[in-house]
């Protein structure tokens, strides 16, 4: 969250978890009230109950307007969103110059810098969205950077 510039506001305050407190207890109050009104006991009439007349009736009792016309969204500018996303691991790279990953084996190409890469520690990258994009970014006092 940091690398994106958000701000985590967590509601610990006794306030905050009073007015959600308050909020379910309305509604555990209320539902189950209206649910025996209308003879509702199956979860299918249920749930089509919620949806087609408790939730509507509530929003148009509770609902404000905003207090500021537009968006509170902005865009995200100068940071590259696929590599804030990724996942990070540590591996340490094999005799053979491959790292096992999550049930792959990730080779290494072949450097000008060094004969071999075996046992130094990198770090591996995985968009767990787009799984063909997983690789290697090696790093340390005898490597030079390797992506895969």
């Amino acid at each position: 969250m940091q690398q994106l510039g958000i701000q985590i506001l967590p509601a610990y305050s006794p306030e905050a978890r009073g007015r959600s407190e308050r909020a379910f207890r309305s509604h555990q109050e209320r539902l189950v009230r209206e649910l025996a009104l209308h003879g509702i006991t199956g979860m299918a009439a249920a749930n089509a109950y919620l949806h087609t007349h408790y939730r509507p009736t509530f929003n148009l009792e509770f609902k404000q307007p905003a207090q500021e016309v537009g968006t509170a969204f902005v865009p995200c500018k100068g940071t590259q969103i696929a590599e804030i996303l990724r996942e990070h691991f540590e591996r340490t790279v094999g005799h053979d110059d491959c790292v096992s990953f999550d049930a792959m084996k990730l080779q290494i190409p072949s450097s000008d810098t060094a004969a071999t890469f075996s046992k130094p520690k990198c770090a591996c990258a995985c968009w767990r969205a787009l799984p063909a994009l997983c690789g290697i970014l090696c790093q340390g006092p005898a490597l030079c950077p390797h992506a895969l």
